[in-house]
């Protein structure tokens, strides 16, 4: 092989192992770039709880417990409608009636519960630290003070009666939009 040849092989291999390296580094960045998947966070005020049992930790009524299979219901649709990732944490406080709401979604889904503390400022960070999509049942004292660190958002505060209010916030990479909806029957406004 004369010196010119052999100039010419060396030169075609240092040109494809250019080109194998460059490509390797573009499929890496490629990979890593990527917008994460879609995901949400869902977050309920707890169902009906029955008023008539003594003590600060009253279960749910026949109401409550129709409304919680409603939610398990409902969540199931916003997923399939919306095409994000699966939920995989249920996130209750330490409370009888947020852990009976959760029970249907729960059931369905094949998870157990994670109990959350009442405390919205540690519920906040738990759910800001989430990357999967989640549920939180919390109270009406609760939810709204979470809805709006998650979000910047200020939203009206949840009535004693109110059951039936819904917050699904929705990541998408770095955007992420709010949307309040209700589900199952009517919370209706007791008389006076």
């Amino acid at each position: 092989m004369n010196t010119r040849t052999h100039l010419a092989t060396l030169l075609r291999l240092f040109a494809m192992a250019i080109i194998s390296s460059l490509c390797m580094v573009t499929s890496t960045y490629a990979a890593s770039a990527q917008v994460p998947a879609k995901r949400v966070v869902i977050l309920i005020r707890h169902a009906e709880k029955d008023s008539t049992v003594k003590g600060d930790n009253p279960p749910l009524t026949k109401v409550g417990k129709e409304r919680a299979q409603d939610f398990a219901a409902t969540v199931k649709k916003i997923l399939a409608e919306t095409g994000v990732q699966p939920i995989q944490t249920i996130y209750v406080t330490n409370t009888e009636r947020t852990k009976q709401t959760a029970a249907p979604l729960a059931a369905a889904l094949k998870i157990t519960p994670t109990l959350i503390s009442i405390d919205t400022a540690e519920a906040t960070a738990t759910l800001k630290a989430s990357t999967a999509s989640c549920v939180y049942i919390g109270h009406s004292n609760t939810v709204p003070q979470i809805v709006q660190s998650l979000t910047g958002e200020e939203i009206p505060p949840i009535e004693d009666y109110e059951h039936n209010k819904l917050f699904v916030l929705t990541y998408e990479g770095r955007r992420k939009s709010l949307s309040m909806e209700v589900y199952g029957a009517p919370s209706v406004k007791p008389r006076k």
